[in-house]
């Protein structure tokens, strides 16, 4: 039974379609991880640029007199005057699309408008979280020379941020940072911080607060390391202990979360036979999300620094190969077929654990399934063909990864966590 009762080219005028793009937009930039630190400004109607201005006060004068011994009788105060900073920038049109077939629109077994609502969504994000990096890293106050390995290079940039007149959020700076840097930070204090009031927190891969920061790891393609240079971004707030230095400026919605707030959102629908020239049988047909305006810029050089850490004996960790998550992105009609029926296994060092390996219909996989071990040092893994299931065995404390995959197509596949602990005591 098809579970869309509306036909595409009727959605476009169907409440549904205002209800998609509400569910899209609504809280799409505070669902980053670094919304909680960008100022939000949502830009007027037809709006072409931003504004922004950032007042100074004038450094005071000691030497005078009026400053040691008080002003005299008869005579007025020198004015002072504000530096004012002001700059102009340009907000820039984006969409992301979604292209789907009719099959897939009538007869899915999956919810097709939530499949629609998580893809464009997904791809809002990833928008969104690259230029918020963007700005971050784009900072004018760079400094050279860091390494997180010293502690004295974290006070040299908390004493930069203090001298520029930078408040501390909660308490803290904020340190963002490659999550391989982070992990070795983690591994080299360990000591130092193990004697604290949060002495178990190395041992669960945390750091949290160190040396005046506040650190946060970062998975983007903005921190991703050119070489060994790790870019990072120290910040707190300006003088005023509320204003961010950068803001994200956009249509995406007013504060009670209407996303159409000036006509400037879209949900765009292109019914079947109109997306691609060659579509003789109008098959294909297409949703896209618009902002007519978006945009994240730095408002505060001075109380942001970036740079790169130069870490030369720091390894990238082994990831898993991206062509191998059709299974994680599929949707009915291209399902992975392949379900092991856990995605965690615990094992001890020495020891072995199985699992068993299911098709779609339910029965088990005897042949025409194989599995891969990200790591065999950590941990092996092989597959009885006769009996669909996996044994895995351990090598040594650590965790990777069982990728479990058709023989004939390996692009279809699972993902199975394996964490491999002490051995066994006698």
């Amino acid at each position: 039974m098809p579970n869309n009762t509306i036909k595409l080219s009727d959605f476009k005028m169907d409440a549904r379609c205002d209800a998609l793009r509400d569910a899209i937009v609504f809280g799409l930039e505070e669902s980053t991880p670094l919304a909680q630190y960008c100022n939000k400004k949502v830009l007027a109607k037809d709006a072409t640029t931003f504004s922004f201005k950032r007042l100074i006060a004038p450094k005071l004068d000691k030497s005078d007199s009026a400053y040691k011994n008080g002003l005299a009788e008869g005579k007025n105060p020198v004015p002072g005057k504000l530096a004012k900073v002001e700059q102009t920038v340009g907000v820039q049109r984006w969409a992301a699309a979604y292209e789907f077939t009719q099959s897939f629109w009538e007869h899915s077994y999956a919810n097709a408008e939530d499949e629609i609502r998580v893809s464009l969504k997904s791809q809002a994000v990833q928008y969104i979280n690259e230029k918020q990096a963007d700005a971050f890293l784009s900072s004018t106050n760079v400094v050279t020379g860091i390494d997180f390995g010293d502690v004295s290079d974290f006070l040299q940039l908390a004493n930069i941020l203090m001298v520029n007149g930078a408040k501390k959020i909660d308490g803290y700076y904020v340190l963002l940072l490659h999550p391989s840097v982070y992990s070795k930070i983690c591994i080299d204090f360990m000591d130092k911080v193990s004697h604290t009031s949060e002495r178990e927190a190395p041992v669960k891969g945390e750091i949290g607060y160190f040396m005046g920061f506040r650190m946060i790891p970062v998975a983007l393609q903005a921190f991703q390391p050119t070489g060994n240079a790790y870019p990072f971004a120290a910040f707190g707030t300006s003088s005023d202990g509320e204003t961010f230095p950068v803001t994200t400026v956009s249509y995406d919605g007013d504060a009670n979360g209407a996303a159409d707030v000036n006509g400037q959102v879209r949900l765009i629908v292109k019914d079947f036979g109109t997306v691609k020239n060659d579509d003789y049988t109008n098959q294909t047909g297409a949703m896209s999300i618009e902002f007519a305006g978006t945009n994240t810029v730095v408002v505060d050089d001075s109380v942001l620094v970036n740079g790169t850490s130069e870490i030369s004996s720091l390894e990238n960790p082994s990831k898993f190969d991206p062509s191998k998550l059709s299974n994680l992105t599929g949707n009915a009609e291209n399902p992975s077929g392949v379900a092991p029926e856990l995605t965690t296994v615990k094992v001890k060092d020495g020891s072995t654990q199985t699992f068993k390996v299911y098709k779609a219909d339910g029965t088990l996989w005897t042949t025409g399934a194989s599995v891969t071990s990200s790591d065999s040092a950590v941990a092996t893994a092989a597959f009885g063909s006769s009996d669909g299931i996996v044994t895995v065995t351990g090598k040594k404390p650590g965790l990777c990864y069982v990728v479990v995959s058709k023989t004939a197509d390996p692009t279809h596949a699972a993902l199975v966590t394996v964490e491999v602990t002490g051995p066994e005591k006698a």
